[in-house]
């Protein structure tokens, strides 16, 4: 089972050949440095072409690997196409275990000759690093038959598909018989996802789940995403676009068969009457606690500290005077502008325990304890590089472990001190953005309440002609 993908690249030629041609993913272990420099020179003394050297799995089309750069280049110098997309890169991966080193590298150079070998110069690459071995090709984005550029549309990259899936077939290899359609997300959001940590496309998918969940009809899909701040466009597929941002997303595109229009008509039919809703569970007897003091003069929590919690509670979906049980925020109830933040959740966590641990409220308290922890790191820093020092003309053992224990255990502070002086440029970094999203979410909540009170007033207007006739 081989799987594929092509894409542009922008920038340097030499960084994507690099990547492709580097020794530690394309070396075979059971041959040395030295047999690898032999095989060279014996292949550079008889001019045989540098494909033969399979021990690196390193094959031109149409060019020299080492020279493939400047081949390259020369042949965008030669047409005045210079600028633009430099080239393309595709890789084909095969299952764990399912063909040798030898058979992937053979199978991707007869794969860049079908494509690619009457009319572009291209290097093609087996890495050996990984469980599933993969074929990495490099396409020079001009042609040197005739100038042209190569198109990188679905068409070509169907062709490419096709004609792997031929040579998996001849080779007696598993085959993807009904490949999904959709685009892959990038390997860090695929990280965050793998982790559970929330991103801009882990939310937006479930704001569209949640309005399929609550719609009966598609109109009331639309009107849900609408009240969430999306704004739609609808053709062949449904692009969504979030308030404040220059693209969207389109919904099958990006996740799949089950946002299709169709599927999405089908998933909200599935949903059938609604039920009705049970009665709600009393809520617990409320417990009384007697605190000593007087409210009028107990001290109150002003500056940094007062910011961030009034934060939370703009991010929790709720007034900070409801005392209420702590409820998963729905999504309605946040704002939009509060929305990227979500995901920030952990590092304001961390700033807001800081600043009540230290009982820090002004830019000034915040510079002070700054400099102390820099005045600590310093001090620590060089304590350690003392004992570094001192355990270099140590002999004794037992003495060598407790200096080499005290040497961490330094390490260990100076990481801790390095972390809180970090926390505290991002505080001052973030309190003047917090400040200003607050104040246009009153805004934006003062907007709407006018519009409430806008429709009341008109619909109050005409009541004296109401049932008149």
């Amino acid at each position: 089972m081989a799987t594929t993908k092509i894409w542009s690249i922008r920038g340097r030629l030499d960084h994507v050949l690099s990547y492709t041609e580097d020794e530690g993913k394309t070396a075979n272990p059971d041959y040395s440095a030295t047999d690898l420099q032999g095989l060279r020179d014996v292949m550079d003394y008889t001019f045989q072409d540098y494909k033969t050297e399979k021990q690196h799995y390193i094959t031109g089309i149409n060019c020299s690997p080492e020279t493939a750069r400047q081949k390259m280049l020369t042949t965008k110098r030669l047409y005045e196409k210079p600028g633009g997309i430099i080239a393309f890169h595709a890789y084909q991966s095969f299952a764990p275990g399912e063909v040798t080193a030898d058979m992937a590298h053979e199978i991707g150079v007869k794969l860049a000759r079908e494509m690619w070998g009457n009319r572009f110069e291209v290097v093609v690459a087996t890495h050996l690093d990984k469980a599933h071995l993969h074929t990495h090709f490099v396409l020079n984005s001009v042609s040197f038959k005739d100038g042209y550029k190569y198109y990188g549309n679905r068409e070509n990259y169907d062709r490419f598909r096709v004609k792997s899936d031929r040579l998996c077939r001849e080779y007696r290899l598993s085959v993807i018989e009904e490949p999904q359609r959709g685009r892959r997300p990038s390997y860090a959001v695929y990280l965050a996802e793998q982790q559970g940590k929330p991103t801009s496309r882990s939310l937006l998918r479930a704001d569209v789940d949640k309005a399929i969940a609550d719609a009966l009809t598609d109109k009331q899909f639309f009107a849900n995403l609408r009240k969430m701040g999306y704004e739609i466009k609808i053709g062949q597929d449904i692009t969504v676009r979030a308030q404040g941002k220059d693209r969207g997303w389109k919904l099958y595109r990006n996740f799949g068969e089950d946002y299709t229009i169709d599927a999405i008509n089908r998933r909200i039919l599935s949903h059938g009457m609604p039920s009705r809703c049970l009665p709600l569970p009393e809520p617990p007897a409320k417990k009384r606690v007697q605190c000593m003091g007087n409210m009028q003069t107990v001290r109150r929590v002003t500056g940094f500290r007062a910011l961030y919690i009034r934060y939370f509670c703009l991010l929790g979906g709720r007034p900070q005077w409801q005392n209420q049980a702590p409820h998963r925020p729905s999504n309605r109830q946040i704002l939009f502008i509060f929305r990227e933040d979500i995901r920030k959740m952990t590092q304001l966590g961390e700033e807001m325990k800081l600043l009540g641990r230290h009982r820090i409220d002004t830019a000034e308290q915040l510079l002070s304890y700054k400099g102390g922890l820099t005045k600590q790191i310093a001090e620590l820093t060089d304590q350690r590089q003392h004992l570094r020092y001192k355990a270099r003309s140590v002999k004794n053992e037992p003495a060598l472990v407790s200096l080499k224990a005290e040497i961490a255990d330094c390490s260990v502070q100076l990481a801790e001190l390095r972390k809180r002086v970090k926390l505290c440029d991002r505080i001052a970094a973030r309190t003047a953005e917090m400040k200003e999203k607050i104040l246009k979410a009153a805004e934006i909540r003062a907007m709407k309440q006018e519009q409430i009170q806008s429709r009341g007033r008109e619909t109050r207007a005409y009541d004296q002609f109401r049932g008149s006739r």
